[in-house]
């Protein structure tokens, strides 16, 4: 974490397992990707088999995560699988600098906001005797976390056609 936080300029911090199936087939494109933005955004990659410490200091509580620092501080986090062009949205993003817009997803004081919201609901249902408030509060709480829900991503993925990558030049 000492290295991390000396690092100057950008840095895309992976952690993914060899048993991971996510990782295994996000693996190519990242891959890529770190390829084309050697040099500007460098990728460290932790595995989480070896390496459980950093894993708990960093809070990943599941794999893949993908988290941006710039200047050692965190900046951006993104769980699950992502596309070839989810991967070089987030590197572009990450060497663009503080005054580029974020690519997509939830900021943390949303996702608290919601979690938050999520359990007054449920203790208003505990406290007033409606069930039906329980599933109130569960959709609130899949709202707070479906962007790191490995399950639903999958079934994301099945809704929506993959992003192609660009052809590689022989």
């Amino acid at each position: 974490m000492a290295r991390l936080a000396a690092q100057p300029g950008p840095v895309i911090v992976e952690v993914w397992a060899p048993w991971c199936g996510p990782c295994r087939a996000m693996a190519p494109a990242l891959e890529k990707v770190a390829g084309e933005f050697e040099g500007r955004v460098p990728l460290w990659r932790i595995n989480a088999d070896e390496d459980a410490a950093s894993v708990q200091a960093l809070r990943v509580m599941g794999i893949p995560t993908m988290i941006v620092y710039r200047d050692g501080v965190e900046v951006n986090r993104r769980s699950g699988q992502a596309s070839y062009a989810e991967l070089t949205a987030l590197f572009a993003w990450a060497s663009a600098g503080e005054s580029s817009t974020p690519p997509p997803g939830m900021s943390g004081q949303v996702r608290m906001l919601r979690l938050g919201s999520a359990l007054a609901v449920l203790l208003l249902a505990i406290a007033a005797s409606q069930p039906w408030l329980i599933l109130v509060a569960a959709i609130i709480f899949f709202s707070a976390v479906h962007d790191r829900c490995p399950l639903w991503q999958a079934v994301q993925r099945m809704w929506r056609p993959a992003a192609k990558t660009p052809a590689t030049s022989a």
